[in-house]
């Protein structure tokens, strides 16, 4: 009886440590910070805060200080001049790129593009996504391709690899964040 006793212990805790392996590896890998201002900025544009955060995750691994070799800046890895053409839209008074940083503003800035790419391309996700990554001029020229989009409306296939790899990412990670926002692990 002790025999059996000591490998229910054995096994609990092996259990337990399993558990908080994997706790460690979904913060690690999909880790939100900022969480009450993605929630507000998805709900004021109509936006899947799992998306954001999918976002957010693959754009800057949620590092707020982010910096692209391109010049994409903070959360939301944004243009200078995608940033500064939104500001007015929203409108942000006293706009200024050197803010674009700030993660309220980053994240409401990023959220207002999703939300207008939403509305651009009827809530394709695939699309959205691909024209964040790509631009959205690009997705035009893509969907009136027979090649690329056998119907004008979906893209069949993306012809830049980055871009390709960028939206099965996203979507991935979308998922997860799902996952974890519908049981709370952030809460």
């Amino acid at each position: 009886m002790i025999t059996l006793f000591k490998k229910f212990i054995k096994f609990c805790m092996g259990l337990i440590a399993a558990a908080f392996v994997l706790y460690c590896a979904v913060c690690i890998l999909f880790p939100i910070e900022h969480y009450d201002t993605i929630k507000k900025y998805s709900a004021e544009y109509g936006l899947d805060p799992a998306l954001v955060c999918a976002v957010i995750n693959t754009e800057s691994g949620f590092d707020a200080d982010a910096q692209s070799s391109k010049g994409a800046k903070g959360l939301m890895q944004l243009m200078d001049d995608t940033a500064s053409w939104i500001a007015p839209q929203i409108p942000i008074e006293n706009f200024n790129v050197f803010r674009i940083k700030e993660p309220e503003l980053n994240i409401q800035l990023g959220c207002w593009y999703l939300s207008y790419l939403e509305n651009r391309f009827d809530g394709d996700p695939k699309l959205i996504v691909a024209a964040y990554n790509a631009g959205s001029g690009n997705i035009d020229k893509w969907l009136n391709d027979e090649s690329l989009s056998a119907d004008g409306q979906k893209l069949d296939s993306i012809p830049f690899k980055e871009t390709d790899q960028y939206v099965t990412r996203i979507m991935i990670n979308r998922f997860i964040y799902e996952l974890l926002i519908k049981v709370n692990f952030y809460e």
